[in-house]
C-alpha cells in the first residue's frame, strides 16, 4: 500500500518534468525552423517525421545499454506530436463514452 500511495504523490512531480522536456524541445524546434506559420506541415507530414524519429530511438535503444540516447530521440517524437496539436488542433478524450 505505502508503494502505491508514494506513487501518487510522485506523479504529479515527474508528469511535470516530462512536460517541462517536452517543452524545451518545442522551443528547440522553432529557434531552429521557425514557427509554424513559418513552415506548416500536414498531419501526414508529422506523422512521418514522428515515425522517423522513432525509427532512430529503437536504433539507439538497440545500439546501447542504456535508455539515455532513445530518450532524447523520444523526446524529438513527443514535441513534433505537439507541433501537429497546435497546427491541426487534438480532440479531447471523452471520458464519458469509455465502455463499461
Amino acid at each position: 500500500m505505502g508503494t502505491q500511495n508514494s506513487n501518487e504523490e510522485k506523479l504529479p512531480q515527474l508528469r511535470a518534468n516530462v512536460y517541462d522536456a517536452i517543452w524545451t524541445e518545442r522551443h528547440y524546434q522553432e529557434q531552429k525552423w521557425g514557427m509554424l506559420e513559418e513552415h506548416p506541415q500536414s498531419v501526414g507530414g508529422y506523422l512521418t517525421l514522428m515515425r522517423v524519429h522513432l525509427a532512430e530511438a529503437e536504433a539507439a535503444w538497440a545500439k546501447t545499454d542504456t535508455d539515455k540516447e532513445a530518450l532524447h530521440c523520444l523526446r524529438k517524437v513527443l514535441a513534433l506530436g505537439v507541433a501537429c496539436g497546435e497546427q491541426h488542433g487534438l480532440p479531447k478524450r471523452d471520458f464519458n463514452n469509455y465502455p463499461e
